[in-house]
């Protein structure tokens, strides 16, 4: 980190272990009622309960938010947070149904 991102823009970087628990506390606000593992070795959270279940690996969303400036950060991982629950959506029966959720 530089001086200047360190005055005016970044601050402390989180480690990896606090960046993890920001986003598991976040997850279960937002209203996961499953219990969550955090999984240091692969640096990933997944659902305590099932061993080959749904898994969020967090190496590159975590430089993503390394990157982002401060006062954006909280916004960040909301958004990272969200993206939690994607697996609990159904894929559409008609492509049609896809329209919202596709990116150009």
């Amino acid at each position: 980190m530089g001086l200047f991102d360190k005055f005016f823009g970044r601050s402390k970087k989180l480690t990896q272990k606090q960046f993890a628990k920001q986003l598991m506390e976040l997850i279960r606000e937002m209203g996961e009622k499953r219990p969550l593992r955090f999984d240091e070795e692969s640096f990933s959270i997944q659902n305590a309960e099932e061993e080959s279940g749904f898994v969020f690996n967090l190496a590159n969303v975590y430089d993503e938010h390394c990157s982002v400036e401060k006062e954006e950060r909280e916004d960040h991982l909301r958004f990272l947070a969200g993206t939690w629950f994607v697996q609990y959506q159904e894929l559409p029966d008609d492509i049609d149904d896809v329209g919202v959720d596709l990116l150009p």
